[in-house]
Protein backbone atom coordinates (compact mmCIF):
# COMPACT_ATOMS: atom_id res chain seq x y z
CA UNK A 1 0.00 0.00 0.00
CA UNK A 2 2.81 2.43 0.88
CA UNK A 3 4.52 1.77 -2.44
CA UNK A 4 1.32 2.74 -4.25
CA UNK A 5 1.03 5.84 -2.08
CA UNK A 6 4.60 6.82 -3.02
CA UNK A 7 3.82 6.03 -6.65
CA UNK A 8 1.25 8.82 -6.72
CA UNK A 9 3.98 11.35 -5.97
CA UNK A 10 6.36 9.92 -8.58
CA UNK A 11 3.79 10.74 -11.26
CA UNK A 12 3.84 14.46 -10.41
CA UNK A 13 5.61 17.16 -12.32
CA UNK A 14 9.18 17.24 -10.91
CA UNK A 15 8.86 20.90 -9.89
CA UNK A 16 5.67 20.15 -7.97
CA UNK A 17 7.35 17.16 -6.31
CA UNK A 18 10.29 19.34 -5.30
CA UNK A 19 8.04 22.07 -3.92
CA UNK A 20 6.05 19.60 -1.83
CA UNK A 21 8.97 17.68 -0.39
CA UNK A 22 11.26 20.61 0.34
CA UNK A 23 8.76 21.62 2.99
CA UNK A 24 7.58 18.12 3.96
CA UNK A 25 10.84 16.24 4.54
CA UNK A 26 11.11 17.27 8.23
CA UNK A 27 7.62 15.92 8.85
CA UNK A 28 8.33 12.80 6.80
CA UNK A 29 11.52 12.02 8.73
CA UNK A 30 9.73 12.62 12.03
CA UNK A 31 6.99 10.17 10.98
CA UNK A 32 9.59 7.59 9.86
CA UNK A 33 11.19 7.86 13.30
CA UNK A 34 7.84 6.84 14.80
CA UNK A 35 7.08 4.10 12.23
CA UNK A 36 10.00 2.59 10.30
CA UNK A 37 7.62 0.99 7.79
CA UNK A 38 7.19 4.48 6.30
CA UNK A 39 10.80 4.30 5.13
CA UNK A 40 9.44 2.46 2.08
CA UNK A 41 8.14 5.82 0.82
CA UNK A 42 11.66 7.28 0.85
CA UNK A 43 12.98 4.07 -0.75
CA UNK A 44 10.40 4.37 -3.52
CA UNK A 45 11.33 7.97 -4.28
CA UNK A 46 15.04 7.12 -4.38
CA UNK A 47 14.46 4.07 -6.60
CA UNK A 48 12.37 5.97 -9.16
CA UNK A 49 14.25 7.55 -12.09
CA UNK A 50 11.99 10.62 -12.10
CA UNK A 51 12.24 11.47 -8.41
CA UNK A 52 15.55 9.94 -7.32
CA UNK A 53 17.91 12.88 -7.87
CA UNK A 54 15.35 15.42 -6.65
CA UNK A 55 14.51 13.55 -3.48
CA UNK A 56 18.16 12.63 -2.83
CA UNK A 57 19.13 16.31 -3.03
CA UNK A 58 16.32 17.39 -0.71
CA UNK A 59 17.06 14.60 1.76
CA UNK A 60 20.83 15.18 1.79
CA UNK A 61 20.35 18.90 2.41
CA UNK A 62 17.99 18.09 5.28
CA UNK A 63 20.40 15.54 6.77
CA UNK A 64 23.43 17.81 6.41
CA UNK A 65 21.59 20.54 8.33
CA UNK A 66 21.13 18.03 11.16
CA UNK A 67 24.69 16.70 11.36
CA UNK A 68 25.47 18.81 14.44
CA UNK A 69 22.56 17.08 16.23
CA UNK A 70 23.98 13.63 15.59
CA UNK A 71 25.10 11.94 18.75
CA UNK A 72 22.72 13.82 21.02
CA UNK A 73 19.82 11.47 20.23
CA UNK A 74 20.85 7.89 19.46
CA UNK A 75 17.58 6.90 17.78
CA UNK A 76 17.52 9.94 15.50
CA UNK A 77 21.23 9.54 14.74
CA UNK A 78 20.61 5.94 13.65
CA UNK A 79 17.72 7.06 11.46
CA UNK A 80 19.81 9.82 9.87
CA UNK A 81 22.56 7.29 9.12
CA UNK A 82 20.03 4.91 7.55
CA UNK A 83 18.69 7.73 5.40
CA UNK A 84 22.23 8.71 4.33
CA UNK A 85 22.79 5.05 3.41
CA UNK A 86 19.63 5.08 1.27
CA UNK A 87 20.80 8.21 -0.53
CA UNK A 88 24.25 6.77 -1.19
CA UNK A 89 22.64 3.55 -2.40
CA UNK A 90 20.58 5.52 -4.91
CA UNK A 91 23.83 6.58 -6.57
CA UNK A 92 24.37 3.00 -7.70
CA UNK A 93 20.90 2.97 -9.27
CA UNK A 94 21.15 6.28 -11.10
CA UNK A 95 24.84 7.12 -11.17
CA UNK A 96 24.82 10.02 -13.63
CA UNK A 97 22.06 12.00 -11.92
CA UNK A 98 22.84 11.23 -8.30
CA UNK A 99 26.63 11.51 -8.50
CA UNK A 100 26.15 15.14 -9.48
CA UNK A 101 24.05 15.70 -6.36
CA UNK A 102 26.84 14.24 -4.21
CA UNK A 103 29.48 16.40 -5.91
CA UNK A 104 27.46 19.54 -5.22
CA UNK A 105 27.14 18.62 -1.53
CA UNK A 106 30.62 17.10 -1.03
CA UNK A 107 32.12 20.17 0.65
CA UNK A 108 29.26 20.42 3.10
CA UNK A 109 29.52 16.68 3.82
CA UNK A 110 33.21 17.12 4.64
CA UNK A 111 32.41 20.01 7.00
CA UNK A 112 29.69 17.90 8.62
CA UNK A 113 32.09 15.00 9.05
CA UNK A 114 34.49 17.34 10.83
CA UNK A 115 31.72 18.47 13.19
CA UNK A 116 30.86 14.85 14.02
CA UNK A 117 34.52 13.98 14.61
CA UNK A 118 34.86 17.00 16.93
CA UNK A 119 31.77 15.92 18.89
CA UNK A 120 33.13 12.39 19.27
CA UNK A 121 36.50 13.73 20.40
CA UNK A 122 34.79 16.03 22.91
CA UNK A 123 32.73 13.10 24.27
CA UNK A 124 35.88 10.97 24.63
CA UNK A 125 37.64 13.82 26.44
CA UNK A 126 34.68 14.23 28.79
CA UNK A 127 34.67 10.51 29.58
CA UNK A 128 38.39 10.56 30.35
CA UNK A 129 37.85 13.40 32.83
CA UNK A 130 35.30 11.37 34.83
Amino acid sequence: VLEHFAGVFTMMNPLTFKEIFQTSVPYMVERISKNYALQIVANSFLANPTTSALFATILVEYLLDRLPEMGSNVELSNLYLKLFKLVFGSVSLFAAENEQMLKVNAGEMENGRNVVVERIQHAVDQMQNI
